[in-house]
Order: structure tokens, then C-alpha cells, then sequence
């Protein structure tokens, strides 16, 4: 047993400073908890790049989605120790199964609830993956929360996600919250990256029925648009950290192509990346103009030398005109809802290192023209994926604030 130990020991050594430094790529000095991330990142690239590309050579993009879902499993095969304190168990809500929390005793600090919808693309992440950051917030906060197992694509393309969570919440807010004795008047609703795209979806469609069921919205690095692959984040990630495994926009483009159910090759997305998805039509359009454009980000955003105005690439007729069915439809771009008045108030996490900074960004600044109370909260050391990444400080100021946040609005 104890030789098995030593080998362990040299093989971790040999792997942390023989075979890792081989595939170092410098990140910026401005990235918080550098050396956790410098790891997190090489292991990706290897993994989920290096691989990834050879997996999809043979076996296309669905090939990789099966691949990034191994390997997301096997990182969370070690699980956080669930608290003595704490019942957790799959409950089937409109034929969707959902991930239920629910504090006990003394831990039970209130009839709140908050609905959870996990990120991960459209295409992977469970709702037990978010069981550490969950436990940090129920701690905090004593409430009960659902988090959403919707339907993945390639297998199951758009709306169904968007259906599925509307269902769970719209039942939740009519019907469950008396099972477990819940306010309904202090339900939220959360999600990040792709999940903050269904989570703020459900709220919108909540909002068109005439419902008020949400006290509040809490919208992590959120997905709004997939119109601009040429906004400014996803240029300060060509500028400052390319070819890093950190959300990239090739990534995001074929994870467009996987949720829509386009035709998944390299040549649209590539397409994608020069925008050639979107029709002139759409990109001339007032309501693109006065969301969209880059002069509604923050000053400092746009004036940065790195910056430059995006070339205008001619329009792929037959993309366009597939994706000019979803770029117009507020359930797959929320930030191309026309009227936004009624929605509830928001908290919007933004990150400096994400493609997605921009997104969140200007659909917080739509609401805020519409009416709506809206706290931006900015991570310039973060990125994208930061809410899930255990031992990150970034994380911790994060998951504060979002705490913070919440016991003002579901305590006044």
C-alpha cells in the first residue's frame, strides 16, 4: 500500500511539473486565483480541446458534446459531503425531473424558494454538479430550492429546453410551493450562462401570461442574444487569452448549431464567428441598434486600444435565413423582447475574462431602460464558469453577493 502511495505521489508530481508546463499558454496577470485556474485550464484544453478535436474529426460535433459530458462527470465523480441538515431528492414536476433541497430544522430560515437552472451549453450539466455552490447558498440563506434537469440537446433542440422549464416553473408557482409551504410571493428564479438564458426566457413568457409569481431574477454571465461574435469580450479573448480552453467562441458557436438543430459543421460555424448568421435586415434593425450596439456597453468596454470596430462580413443567405427564425424569437434572444416592462426586479454577475460579459451587460442595461431595478455586479478576475469553480475566491464574493442580494429583496 505504500509503495501505491509513493507511485501516486510521483505521478502526480511528474504530471504537475513535467507534463502540464509542456502545454502552459501564459494567462493574463489580471486573472483571479491564476494558479487554480492555470490547471483547471490546461486539463480542459487537453481534454475537451486536444481531444475534443479529434473526437469531432470522426464523430462531428455530437461526438464532442458525449465527450465533454464524460469528462464533466468525471470531474464531479469526488461529491461535496451533503450536510446532516439537509433532504435531497428527484421530484418529477410537468414530466421534468428536478433536483429538490430542502433545509431542515433550525436550517430552515424562512418560506422562500429559489428555482435553479443550470448552465453547461443546452448540452451538459446537472443540476447535482451545482450541489457545492447550492449548499453555500441554502447555509446562507435557509430557503428551499428546485434546480431543473431539462432535456439536453443535440438530442432535444429548441424550444423543448424552453418548454420544460417554463412548465416546471409556472407549476412550481401555482401549484408545488404549497407542498412545502412556500411564500409565493418570494419565489426567484436563477440561472448562469445557458441557464440564465431559460431562467430570464421563463420569466418573460411568466411576464406576457400576466403573471407576478417572481420576486426577483438572478441572472449569472447569462446567454441573451447569439447575434454578435464580435462584441467586445469576445475580442479581449482573441486579444488577451487565445487558444486557452476557457469559453471560446468557437464553442459557443457550435453550441449554437447544437441547440437550434442548423446544420452542425465546422464551415457554419466558422460562420457563425464572423457573424454571417445574422441578416442585414436584422443587424440594420432599430431594435438591434438600440440593444445591441457596442456604444450601449460602458465607456471603458469600447475606449480600450485593443478595441476596434468589427468588420462587416456579407451574409450567408441560407444561415441567415435559417437563424433569422430564432435571432427575432425572444425564447431562444431574450434581449429581442419588445417590451420588457412588467419584468421582476434583476441581479445581473458579469465576468472580465467571458465572451458572455457583453451579453449580460446590455440585456441589464434593456431592462434598466424599461423600468426595471437592476444591481450589475462585475468580476473583472473572473470567468466564465467562476459560480461553479470550488476554493475561488472570486466565487465566494460572488455567491455573497448573490446572498446578499436576495436577503434585501425577500426580506423587505
Amino acid at each position: 500500500m505504500n509503495n501505491l502511495v509513493i507511485d501516486l505521489i510521483i505521478f502526480i508530481i511528474t504530471i504537475c511539473f513535467v507534463i502540464l508546463p509542456k502545454f502552459h499558454i501564459p494567462l493574463p496577470s489580471e486573472i483571479g486565483d491564476k494558479s487554480m485556474i492555470h490547471i483547471f485550464e490546461i486539463c480542459l484544453r487537453i481534454f475537451n480541446e486536444y481531444l475534443g478535436t479529434i473526437v469531432g474529426y470522426f464523430w462531428g460535433h455530437e461526438g464532442r458534446v458525449r465527450l465533454a459530458r464524460f469528462i464533466t462527470k468525471t470531474a464531479f465523480i469526488i461529491k461535496p459531503l451533503k450536510p446532516k441538515w439537509l433532504n435531497i431528492f428527484n421530484k418529477n414536476i410537468s414530466n421534468v425531473e428536478c433536483r429538490v433541497y430542502q433545509p431542515k430544522g433550525k436550517h430552515k430560515k424562512n418560506d422562500h424558494a429559489i428555482i435553479f437552472i443550470p448552465g453547461g451549453g443546452w448540452c451538459f450539466l446537472e443540476p447535482n454538479f451545482y450541489d457545492q455552490v447550492i449548499f453555500q447558498i441554502i447555509k446562507r440563506l435557509g430557503c428551499f430550492v428546485i434546480s431543473i434537469n431539462y432535456s439536453k440537446a443535440p438530442e432535444n433542440i429548441f424550444p423543448c429546453a424552453v418548454n420544460e422549464c417554463d412548465r416546471v416553473v409556472e407549476e412550481f408557482c401555482t401549484n408545488i410551493y404549497k407542498e412545502y409551504n412556500i411564500d409565493p410571493t418570494k419565489i426567484v428564479l436563477m440561472g448562469d450562462s445557458a441557464g440564465g438564458n431559460l431562467a430570464t426566457v421563463a420569466a418573460q413568457k411568466s411576464m406576457r401570461r400576466g403573471n407576478k409569481y417572481l420576486k426577483c431574477q438572478v441572472l449569472i454571465y447569462p446567454l441573451t442574444s447569439c447575434l454578435d461574435f464580435k462584441s467586445p469580450s469576445y475580442q479581449k479573448y482573441y486579444n488577451e487569452y487565445l487558444h486557452t480552453a476557457i469559453l471560446h467562441p468557437m464553442a459557443m458557436a457550435r453550441g449554437i448549431l447544437l441547440y437550434t438543430g442548423c446544420k452542425k459543421t465546422e464551415e457554419n460555424a466558422y460562420k457563425i464567428l464572423r457573424n454571417q448568421h445574422v441578416s442585414k435586415k436584422i443587424r440594420y434593425s432599430k431594435n438591434y441598434i438600440d440593444f445591441l450596439d457596442h456604444n450601449n456597453l460602458p465607456l471603458e468596454l469600447i475606449s480600450i486600444k485593443s478595441y476596434t470596430r468589427p468588420k462587416i462580413y456579407e451574409e450567408d443567405e441560407d444561415l441567415s435565413n435559417i437563424f433569422a427564425h430564432f435571432a427575432l424569437n425572444p425564447d431562444f434572444a431574450p434581449i429581442v423582447a419588445e417590451d420588457l416592462h412588467n419584468m421582476p426586479n434583476t441581479f445581473i454577475g458579469t465576468c472580465g475574462f467571458d465572451i458572455l460579459r457583453d451579453d449580460g451587460m446590455l440585456y441589464g442595461s434593456k431592462l434598466k431602460k424599461f423600468g426595471i431595478p437592476v444591481v450589475n455586479k462585475y468580476y473583472p478576475k473572473g470567468i466564465h464558469g467562476t459560480l461553479n469553480m470550488p476554493f475561488s475566491s472570486t466565487q465566494k464574493e460572488m455567491v455573497n453577493d448573490i446572498c446578499e442580494y436576495l436577503e434585501k429583496q425577500l426580506n423587505d
